[in-house]
């Protein structure tokens, strides 16, 4: 019996776990540090960046980041966490969900209208559909 391979976002999860456990680990330690390597001179150093937890894992900032937005997209719409939805489908439907929604907020400020519901951003494959996208700014222009 073998497993299905992990979705996107499933290992999206699994490595930004991970990194929240690294940044734990990184700010525990640095309360351990000696006071000669807090007192040196320069730029102190930040216990947990997103450097510092790339390095200790093994895995580039990019990736991290990446992943955060993936978890943080697909908890906000949970249609988006399915095992047709490729990372960069994800990343892509957030950006664009998020440049028509500060479209549709600028667009009812200036009108005086309240903001358009949102609708879920998938075709019949369960992927991401570009339609729903202009179905959204076609909406938002009509209003006006």
């Amino acid at each position: 019996m073998s497993r299905a391979a992990l979705t996107a976002y499933e290992r999206s999860k699994t490595l930004v776990k991970l990194a929240e456990t690294a940044k734990r680990v990184i700010q525990e330690q640095a309360e351990f540090r000696t006071d000669s390597v807090r007192n040196s001179p320069g730029r102190p150093a930040t216990p947990g960046s997103t450097r510092d937890v790339a390095e200790r894992i093994g895995v580039p900032a990019q990736t991290i980041r990446e992943a955060e937005r993936l978890v943080e997209a697909v908890e906000a719409h949970p249609e988006l966490g399915g095992p047709d939805w490729k990372q960069y489908h994800v990343l892509e439907a957030r950006k664009r969900q998020t440049a028509d929604s500060a479209f549709s907020q600028d667009t009812a400020a200036a009108t005086g209208q309240s903001k358009q519901p949102e609708t879920a951003n998938v075709n019949a494959r369960g992927g991401p559909g570009r339609a729903n996208f202009n179905l959204l700014r076609r909406r938002a222009l009509q209003a006006a």
